[in-house]
C-alpha cells in the first residue's frame, strides 16, 4: 500500500532581580534570591535572554517585571516572576522567585522550491549518502518499471540497477545507504527480499528473504542507523525487523508494546538520533523506539493528519519528523517530536502539485528531496525543496 511528530512548545524557567521586603523598617532591606536562568539552548535552538540572567545571583533593587527568551529559529518564551519574602532579621529578607511561563509555538515555514530532479518513472523512495554526493531513487510500478537509478551531486546519471546478480527486481519499494556510504540497500516488495550492493562498484554483497524462518511479506520501508543496523518495515506481516549489515536477525516487534496497539501495515522506517521511527500507516500514527530489542517507545505515538496515507519518513537533527502523505492528502507534513504539526505543503511551490508523494530524504545541507509516485496521469517526479 502507499501510505509523522509536532509542536515545539518551549518551556523555560527564570527568576528576575526584584527588591522585596515584608518588615517595617523605613529603609528597604537588601534581598537575596536564588533563581534559575533561562536555558541558552533547546533541541538545537539558541536563546537570547532579556534581561540577562545568572544562576544564584544577588539582585539589585529593580522593578523588572518579566523576562523574554527569543529562540533561533523564531519562537519566544515569556514569563512573569512572583515573589515570596521571608524575613531573617530586621534588615534582610530572602526572596524565592518562581516564574510563570507562557510560550509561542514554533512554526516552520513551507520550504521553498529549489529545483526539479532528473527524469524518473514511478519513484517509490529516495535516499542520499551522508556526503550528499549521490542520490538513489527506487522506481517500480510492479510491471513495466523496476529499477534503482543512481545520480551524482550534479544530478547526472551514474548507473541504473535492475537486478541483484541474476535476480531481477520485482518492485524496488525502499532504498537506504549506510552512514559510511559504502553499502546500498534495496527492499523489493514483490520479490520479498532485501538486496545489499557495494555503493562504489554496485556489485552484489548479500541478500536475505525474511526474519529467521518467516519470509518477508510485501516489505516497503528500509533504513540504516549509525552503527550499520538495518531496519525493515515488513508491511504484510505487520512487523518491523532489525538486522545486522549482513542480514542476520537481531530483533522483531509488532508494536503492541507498553499498551499500544499492534502495527497495522507499517510502511516506512527512519533511524536518527538513536531512535528508530516507524510510519504505522494503517493506524495513521508515527512511533519512535529507543530500544528496539525490547520495543521500548521513546515517546507516545504521534497522530498524523486525518486520512493520512504514509509512505516515506525522514527525521532532521532537531527531531522534527517529515512524512510523505500520499493520496488523498497529497502533501508532505512536518511534525515535532512532541506530536504537533509544524507545517505541510502540497508541492505547489514547485512546478507541480503533489499527487502521491511517497519518498523523502534530507541532506546535511538542509535540502528536502521528495518523490511523487505519479503526477496526475504521468509518471512521477523528483523535486528538491
Amino acid at each position: 500500500m502507499k501510505k509523522i511528530i509536532g509542536s515545539l512548545i518551549l518551556a523555560a524557567g527564570v527568576a528576575l532581580p526584584m527588591a522585596c521586603s515584608n518588615n517595617n523598617n523605613p529603609t528597604s532591606p537588601a534581598a537575596t534570591a536564588t533563581f534559575t536562568a533561562v536555558p541558552t539552548s533547546w533541541a538545537g535552538y539558541t536563546a537570547t535572554n532579556t534581561p540577562t540572567s545568572t544562576p544564584s545571583a544577588t539582585p539589585t533593587a529593580t522593578n523588572a517585571g518579566g523576562y523574554t527568551s527569543t529562540f533561533t529559529p523564531t519562537s519566544t518564551v515569556t514569563g512573569t516572576p512572583t515573589v515570596t519574602a521571608t524575613p531573617t532579621n530586621t534588615t534582610t529578607s530572602t526572596a524565592t522567585v518562581t516564574p510563570t511561563n507562557t510560550s509561542t509555538p514554533f512554526t516552520m515555514a513551507v520550504p521553498p522550491f529549489k529545483q526539479s530532479g532528473p527524469t524518473v518513472k514511478y519513484p517509490n523512495a529516495v535516499a542520499c549518502n551522508s556526503a550528499t554526493t549521490f542520490l538513489y531513487v527506487a522506481e517500480g510500478d510492479g510491471s513495466s518499471v523496476s529499477m534503482v537509478q543512481v545520480f551524482n551531486a550534479g544530478l547526472g546519471a551514474v548507473t541504473t540497477l535492475t537486478a541483484y546478480g541474476s535476480t531481477t527486481f520485482g518492485n524496488p519499494y525502499g532504498v537506504a545507504v549506510n552512514s559510511a556510504g559504502t553499502t546500498l540497500y534495496v527492499v523489493d516488495s514483490i520479490k520479498n527480499e532485501v538486496f545489499a550492493f557495494n555503493a562504489s562498484t554496485y556489485a552484489p554483497v548479500t541478500a536475505w528473504t525474511g526474519y529467521g524462518a518467516v519470509s518477508f511479506s510485501a516489505p516497503e520501508g528500509i533504513a540504516v542507523d549509525g552503527p550499520g543496523n538495518v531496519y525493515v518495515a515488513d508491511t504484510g506481516n505487520n512487523k518491523v525487523e532489525e538486522f545486522d549489515l549482513n542480514g542476520n536477525t537481531l530483533a522483531q516487534w509488532s508494536g503492541n508494546d507498553s499498551g499500544y496497539t499492534s502495527f497495522d501495515q507499517p510502511s516506512a522506517v527512519a533511524a536518527a538520533g538513536g531512535n528508530v521511527y516507524v510510519a504505522d500507516a494503517g493506524n495513521e500514527i508515527i512511533r519512535a523506539y529507543s530500544n528496539l530489542g525490547s520495543g521500548t517507545p521513546a515517546f507516545a505515538p504521534v497522530t498524523t493528519v486525518s486520512g493520512s496515507d504514509l509512505f516515506g519518513l525522514a527525521v532532521d537533527g532537531s527531531g522534527n519528523i517529515y512524512a510523505a502523505d500520499g493520496f488523498p492528502n497529497s502533501q508532505v507534513e512536518v511534525y515535532s517530536n512532541t506530536g504537533s504539526l509544524l507545517t505541510a505543503w502540497n508541492g505547489s511551490s514547485g512546478p507541480y502539485a503533489f499527487f502521491i508523494p511517497d519518498g523523502i530524504a534530507l541532506t546535511p545541507a538542509g535540502d528536502i528531496w521528495v518523490t511523487d509516485f505519479q503526477n496526475g496521469p504521468s509518471p512521477g517526479t523528483l523535486t528538491d525543496f
